[in-house]
């Protein structure tokens, strides 16, 4: 039973409340929090007000207008650098039409890439001039992606029991697994700041991760997919 006007802590998701002139209502709460509620709105009103927005909730997954809630910007702290990068063998180039199609390319051990013209050298060259020679050979492409060729390694260093340069293995990886393939953490680690820097083509991506909380439990969104080429850094924690 719920009496009026009291004030409990909700622990579930859901909370069916009655007694004398309440209502049925069904509200997510967090866990833990305190709430006051006043239950003498009429029951028809609030039952009425419940119903639709439950409805309303439901039309949008059917139809599927629900959108997932945007990366909180504090989720990942991102820096990403620039640096000359010349195309090398193996590099890949996706091309992608305006009427969405697209068209794969590979440089080969020679350096050459195949166009419609024959085979070019291409081996050597700066990105910027790489693509601008492709989109005259290619003048329908609305884009040019250039993909750093690299082995299907991974390397975790710093402050693990093990560190590894391995094979990422043939089914996705993510970084809490990737630490556990290094045997986890040291007694000195920093789990604050792990950090995952990933480059292709002359960019550089460094992520700053929490693993803290994903030790909690929280903020899964940090326990991104691990690519091949992904440097894991752990830093030691000199406090």
């Amino acid at each position: 039973m719920f009496s009026p006007n009291s004030n409990r802590t909700l622990t579930e998701e859901t909370e069916v409340l009655t007694g004398s002139g309440t209502f049925i209502m069904i509200r997510p709460y967090s866990a833990g929090r305190r709430i006051s509620e006043n239950f003498n709105m009429r029951p028809d009103i609030a039952f009425t007000s419940s119903m639709g927005t439950l409805m309303v909730a439901a039309c949008l997954l059917i139809n599927g207008c629900a959108t997932e809630p945007p990366v909180p910007p504090d989720v990942l702290k991102v820096t990403i650098t620039t640096c000359p990068y010349q195309v090398n063998p193996l590099d890949k180039v996706v091309l992608t039409f305006s009427d969405g199609s697209r068209r794969d390319l590979t440089i080969s051990h020679e350096g050459t890439i195949e166009t419609d013209s024959g085979p070019e050298k291409v081996a050597g060259l700066p990105v910027v001039e790489f693509k601008a020679r492709l989109q005259k050979d290619f003048p329908l492409a609305a884009s040019v992606d250039v993909i750093e060729f690299k082995d299907n390694r991974i390397s975790v260093l710093g402050e693990v029991f093990h560190q590894i340069h391995t094979e990422s293995g043939s089914g996705p990886m993510r970084l809490m697994d990737a630490i556990a393939a290094a045997n986890g953490f040291t007694p000195l680690a920093d789990k604050q700041h792990v950090r995952v820097v990933r480059e292709n083509a002359g960019t550089v991506e460094t992520y700053e991760i929490d693993f803290r909380q994903l030790l909690r439990g929280e903020n899964m969104l940090q326990n991104i997919l691990v690519k091949p080429g992904d440097v894991i850094t752990v830093p030691r924690d000199f406090l």
